[in-house]
């Protein structure tokens, strides 16, 4: 299955109305229901099935602002393949580029 890139326009982004707005700023931290997400803290990763088809699901973590920038030096235009990479290798105990 490809990986399917697409570009959201900032400019071009759907209206938010002036009472949505208010809405979504009244909600506060606290407010907001957790319980449908599941606790990632207690799983055991190591016996995690990995997928070895190769399907890409994208997903947000956080980053350390320096490495994404080493990353970014070492590949420009591919940094993010190359990082989902190196995860891929250190989930499946090879060392990079081991294949």
């Amino acid at each position: 299955m490809a990986l399917v890139r697409k570009r959201l326009d900032p400019n071009g982004r759907p209206a938010l109305s002036s009472e949505a707005a208010r809405r979504f700023d009244g909600i506060r931290d606290e407010d907001i229901d957790y319980s449908d997400i599941p606790d990632l803290t207690r799983v055991d990763w190591p016996k995690v099935d990995l997928d070895e088809r190769g399907r890409i699901v994208a997903v947000r973590v956080p980053v350390d602002e320096d490495v994404v920038a080493w990353f970014r030096r070492q590949d420009p235009e591919g940094f993010e393949r190359r990082m989902a990479e190196v995860l891929a290798d250190h989930a499946r105990g090879r060392r990079p580029g081991e294949r």
